[in-house]
């Protein structure tokens, strides 16, 4: 048998969460045998400030993950000692290691030692700061804000996630997807998400969809039937606030005495959108904003 392989990532490893999980578990497929170093406490607070977690808990957490072998606890930035006395064979880093003096020189070691360098992207989305704020925010929100919230999916959570991705984070209530694809894309829609770092369970409650439907069949009646779906959706979670791109849903909703807020979309994406799809139902956006050009021709024309 040859000789091992030996994989080393160093970090905080605060609040464990699964940015963390993906990153070990794709140092582990590196090598054959993962070294973990773990972010001294008193090397922590002036770095970053005080962590939540105490060196031994999070060693601890660390050492009952299967992808993690070994845990070494380091108390400088510096990493080039721990890359030498561990024998190190890859150096596993994230995205944002290199940044300061002491990861520089960490890289250059390696480079003049002939030790592999690993970059790992960050997974999207999530961060312990991110976690730890989270957390905070909701622990000091009053019970009566805690609404629960709907977000569109098509044409409204996929046109800006960023924004979403920032609002959803902080909210205090409950936070729902709401989509009219069919039931039976599930899946699809799920992977879809998660591809724009919305993870069910974690960032969001849960992905109500919609009934099946024939696409080269449709007609108002369908817009008629989906409305009425999406609303029965809202009254069974009792969701209260709801975000919509399309006018036809946005006005049923808001005379149902549902808080609702329109996403709106500019002009030169309902033409290059709506002109491939026939039953683009966002093409009611241009009466609402194309009124009073609409008015000021009929004036110039008297």
């Amino acid at each position: 048998m040859g000789k091992k392989s030996i994989v080393y990532t160093p970090g905080v490893w605060d609040l464990l969460h699964t940015g963390h999980l993906n990153l070990l578990q794709r140092a582990k497929l590196s090598g054959d045998y993962l070294i973990v170093g773990v972010c001294g406490a008193l090397l922590v607070k002036e770095t970053k400030g005080p962590p939540v977690m105490s060196e031994t808990e999070r060693a601890k957490l660390l050492m009952a993950l299967e992808s993690v072998d070994e845990v070494h606890v380091y108390h400088s930035l510096d990493q080039r000692a721990n890359l030498v006395q561990l024998n190190v064979n890859v150096f596993c880093v994230g995205e944002e290691f290199g940044n300061c003096k002491e990861h520089k020189l960490a890289l250059q070691f390696c480079e003049e030692n002939g030790i592999e360098v690993s970059v790992i992207k960050r997974y999207p989305g999530v961060s312990s700061s991110a976690l730890r704020q989270r957390a905070i925010s909701r622990n000091k929100t009053p019970s009566f804000e805690k609404v629960s919230v709907a977000v569109d999916y098509h044409d409204c959570l996929t046109f800006d996630p960023a924004f979403f991705k920032a609002l959803l984070s902080t909210w205090c209530g409950k936070v729902y997807i709401l989509s009219g694809t069919p039931e039976r894309r599930r899946l699809d829609v799920t992977s879809e998400l998660e591809s724009l770092g919305f993870v069910e369970g974690r960032d969001f409650e849960a992905l109500l969809l919609g009934f099946d439907y024939d696409p080269k069949n449709m007609s108002i009646n369908h817009f008629k039937r989906m409305r009425e779906h999406k609303l029965a959706k809202i009254k069974q979670y009792n969701i209260k606030v709801f975000f919509d791109d399309n006018p036809f849903y946005v006005e049923w909703m808001r005379n149902h005495g549902v808080t609702t807020f329109q996403m709106v979309l500019p002009t030169k994406y309902l033409v290059e959108f709506g002109a491939s799809d026939p039953f683009f139902s966002c093409h009611l956006q241009e009466k609402q904003f194309h009124f009073l050009s609409l008015l000021a021709n009929q004036e110039v024309k008297k």
